[in-house]
C-alpha cells in the first residue's frame, strides 16, 4: 500500500472509532439524566441562572461570590430556550461532557499520535467521575472542556507554528478565559502552562523569546479577561476570605482519592465516598509507570505531569473545603492522568515493533494495547453501573420527599416552613397551587407569637410538615419545632443535606385507656395509660400513640423506648425508637411519684398485608442494648415488652 494511501486509511479508521466513542459518551450521559433529584448545589445554580437578567445573574452570582459566572450565565441563556426541567437543566453539562471526549482527542493525538489520542478519549468517555459530572447541573463539565481545550491551544501555541500563531494565541485566550471565569480552579492549569513555558525557556533549548513573548501575552489576556469580574467581587470575596477556616486533609489522602476516582470511581456525594481498591487500580498504575519510565517524547511526558500535579499541588496548598463529593475540586487534573495512562499504552505498542514479521506487528501492537485497555475499561464500566444503579451514589431525593409532603398537603395537612423564604429546592418541586405557611409571619416576632402560630394551625390540622433550613432564620430557638415536641406526635425527622423535614400528627381527641395489666419495667416505672388516635389504619398511614408513665424510683440511665407493631410471624411491621417526649423527657430527669407525658408518631410499612397486630412498648440500656425486663408484682419476669393495644390495619 502506498504511504498516502495508508495515511487515508489510517485517518479513515481513526476517524471512525473517534465517532463511535463521541457517539457512547452521549449515550452514558444522556442514560437516566433525569432520573435522580436535583440536589443542593443544582439548586443553587438554578438560583442564579433564573434572575431576570444578565445583570442581575451577576449580582446574584457576586452577591454568593463561591464561582465566577460564566456557568450561570450558559445556563440562564439555554434555560429561555431549553426549559427548567431535570433533564433541561443537565444538558448543558452532558454537551460539554460530549464535547470534551473529540478534545481530548485533538490533544493526545497533538501530544503523542492518533493512538494516544484514541486511548484517553476511550477513558474520558467511560469514566464514571466525568459521567457524573455531566448529569449535574454544576459548571465542572463545563470547565474540563474549556481546560482541555485551551491545554490544545497552548501546546500549539508552544510547539513554533507561525503560519497560525494569532489564530492558535486567540483560541487559548478565548478557552482559557471561559475556563477560569467558570471556576476559580481553572487557574491552575494556566499556571502550569506558565510554569513550563517558563521551564523551557530558563533551560534555553525549545522556546524562542518570540515563542515565549506570545505565551506571556496570551496568559496576560486570560488575566485581563477575567479581571473584571476580580474587581467586580473583590471586596465580596475579602469578606468571604476572612470566613473560610483552612481545611487539612493529607496530601496522601487526596493522591490516593484522586487516583481512584479518577481511575474508576464515582462521587458520591449523599453517602461516604467508597475508595476503589487497590486490586482495581493495578493496571492503571502499571500503565502509569510505564508512561514514566517510557524514553520517548520526554517534552510531552513533563509536559502532562506538570498538568496533572499543578491543580493537586496548587489546591492543596490553597486549601479547599471538605464538603462531600472534594474530589471535583481536582478535576482539571484527570484529563493530563488520562493522557499519561494512553502514552503507557503507547510505550509498550513500541515494543511491538521489534517483530521480526512486518507484517504482523500492527497485529501485535493493536492487540498489546487492547490488552492493556481492556482491564481500565471493565474497572470503568463496572463502576459506572455501580453508579447508576447503587444508592450509595445518588442525591438527596428532594422530589420523592416534597411530592410526599404536597400530597398530603392535598388532603389533611399543612406545610409550615420556619424561616424568612421558601429555599430554591421547595420552590422547584412544590407544585404551585400548594398551600403553605411562613412562621414567624414577622421575622422579629417574639417566643409567645411564634407558639401561638403554630398552636394555631395544629388546631386546624391532623398532620403538620414541618420544614426547616440552617442555621435557622427569624425563628433561631426552633420555639415552633419545640412547641410541637411538646404538644404533637413526631412522625419522621428526615435531613436531606442542611434542610429538615419533620411529621407531626395533631390529633383532635386522644381517648385514654387504663386497662392495662399491673406490671412494671423493672420496678424502675410503669405504664398507667395510653391512648391511639385510631384503632384502624392504611398500609402507609400513620398512628398518634400517647402513654402515661408514672415513675417508681429515681434513675441514674437515660432509657431509650421503642413501640413496635408486631406480624403472626415476628416481622416488624412499624418500629419507632427515641426517648420520652421526642427526647425532651429522658428517664434520668423523672421524679419517683411523677406521672410524664410521652407522644409517639408511628407510620405503618406500606406492605403491611390486611389484618390485626398487636401494638408492644419497650425499654432499653443504650449502653448495652439490653432491654428491661417487664415485671409482675411479685417480681417475676413477663418478657421485655408490655403489650398495649391491637391495631387493625386494611
Amino acid at each position: 500500500m502506498l504511504p498516502s494511501a495508508k495515511r487515508a486509511s489510517t485517518r479513515t479508521a481513526s476517524t471512525t472509532i473517534l465517532l463511535g466513542l463521541i457517539l457512547l459518551s452521549f449515550t452514558v450521559r444522556i442514560y437516566r439524566l433525569d432520573e435522580q433529584s436535583l440536589w443542593g448545589d443544582e439548586a443553587w445554580s438554578l438560583f442564579h441562572a433564573t434572575r431576570e437578567s444578565f445583570g442581575n445573574v451577576l449580582r446574584s452570582a457576586r452577591d454568593d461570590g463561591v464561582v465566577p459566572p460564566a456557568y450561570y450565565l450558559f445556563l440562564h441563556t439555554w434555560i429561555a430556550a431549553a426549559g427548567r426541567s431535570e433533564f433541561a437543566l443537565r444538558y448543558i453539562s452532558l454537551l460539554c461532557g460530549v464535547l470534551a471526549v473529540p478534545a481530548i482527542f485533538a490533544l493526545g493525538r497533538r501530544l503523542g499520535g492518533v493512538g494516544t489520542g484514541i486511548i484517553a478519549t476511550l477513558l474520558q468517555t467511560l469514566s464514571p467521575f466525568h459521567v457524573y459530572y455531566s448529569q449535574e447541573t454544576r459548571m465542572y463539565a463545563q470547565m474540563t472542556l474549556f481546560t482541555i481545550l485551551s491545554t490544545y491551544f497552548f501546546w500549539r501555541l508552544i510547539a513554533k507554528t507561525p503560519s497560525s500563531d494569532w489564530k492558535v494565541w486567540a483560541g487559548y485566550v478565548i478557552t482559557g478565559g471561559l475556563a477560569v471565569n467558570s471556576h476559580y480552579f481553572a487557574w491552575y492549569v494556566i499556571l502550569a502552562h506558565g510554569l513550563f513555558w517558563l521551564g523551557d525557556l530558563i533551560r534555553k533549548r525549545l522556546v524562542t523569546w518570540r515563542i515565549a513573548l506570545l505565551c506571556l501575552s496570551a496568559q496576560a489576556a486570560i488575566l485581563a479577561l477575567f479581571l473584571p469580574w476580580t474587581l467586580y467581587v473583590w471586596e465580596r470575596a475579602l469578606g468571604l476570605t476572612g470566613q473560610v477556616t483552612p481545611m487539612s486533609v493529607p496530601l496522601a489522602v487526596i493522591l490516593r482519592r484522586c487516583l481512584g476516582i479518577f481511575s474508576a470511581g464515582a462521587p458520591s456525594i449523599a453517602a461516604e465516598q467508597a475508595e476503589v481498591g487497590w486490586t482495581t487500580l493495578i493496571p492503571f498504575l502499571l500503565l502509569l509507570a510505564l508512561a514514566l519510565l517510557w524514553p520517548w517524547k520526554r517534552r510531552g511526558l513533563i509536559f502532562l505531569v506538570v498538568c496533572a500535579s499543578a491543580p493537586i499541588l496548587a489546591t492543596f496548598s490553597l486549601s479547599f473545603p471538605t464538603l462531600p463529593g472534594w474530589s471535583r475540586y481536582f478535576i482539571a487534573a484527570s484529563p493530563p492522568y488520562y493522557l499519561l495512562l494512553a502514552r503507557g499504552v503507547d510505550g509498550l505498542r513500541q515494543f511491538a515493533r521489534s517483530c521480526p514479521l512486518a507484517a504482523r506487528r500492527r497485529v501485535v501492537r493493536v492487540g498489546l494495547a487492547a490488552l492493556m485497555v481492556a482491564p481500565l475499561s471493565l474497572a470503568q464500566m463496572r463502576s459506572l453501573r455501580q453508579y447508576y444503579t447503587n444508592p450509595i451514589h445518588w442525591h438527596w431525593d428532594y422530589r420523592a420527599q416534597i411530592n410526599s409532603m404536597a400530597k398530603g398537603a392535598r388532603t389533611d395537612a399543612a406545610i409550615v416552613y420556619n424561616g424568612r423564604d421558601l429555599p430554591v429546592i421547595l420552590k422547584y418541586y412544590l407544585p404551585a397551587d400548594t398551600p403553605y405557611t411562613i412562621i414567624p409571619s414577622l421575622c422579629n416576632a417574639d417566643e409567645g407569637h411564634i407558639r401561638d402560630e403554630i398552636a394555631a394551625i395544629a388546631a386546624e390540622q391532623e398532620q403538620i410538615w414541618l420544614v426547616r433550613s440552617t442555621p435557622l432564620a427569624c425563628d433561631h430557638n426552633h420555639r415552633a419545632a419545640q412547641w410541637l415536641k411538646e404538644n404533637a406526635y413526631q412522625v419522621s425527622e428526615t435531613w436531606l443535606e442542611n434542610n429538615l423535614f419533620d411529621l407531626y400528627l395533631t390529633p383532635t381527641e386522644m381517648a385514654f385507656s387504663a386497662n392495662l395489666p399491673a406490671l412494671t419495667f423493672g420496678g424502675q416505672f410503669e405504664l398507667v395509660e395510653f391512648a391511639s388516635s385510631r384503632e384502624r389504619v392504611a398500609p402507609g398511614d400513620a398512628l398518634a400513640v400517647a402513654l402515661r408513665w408514672r415513675a417508681l424510683a429515681p434513675m441514674d440511665v437515660d432509657f431509650k423506648f421503642f413501640l413496635i407493631l408486631l406480624g403472626p410471624n415476628g416481622e416488624t411491621f412499624s418500629l419507632k425508637d427515641g426517648m420520652p417526649l421526642n427526647w425532651l423527657r429522658p428517664t434520668t430527669s423523672w421524679s419517683a411519684g411523677e406521672i410524664v407525658n410521652d407522644r409517639w408518631g408511628m407510620a405503618v410499612s406500606a406492605d403491611t398485608p390486611a389484618g390485626a397486630y398487636p401494638l408492644y412498648v419497650g425499654a432499653y440500656d443504650p449502653a448495652t442494648g439490653e432491654r428491661i425486663a417487664v415485671q409482675t408484682p411479685n417480681g417475676e419476669s413477663a418478657g421485655d415488652m408490655l403489650l398495649i393495644t391491637e391495631i387493625e390495619v386494611r
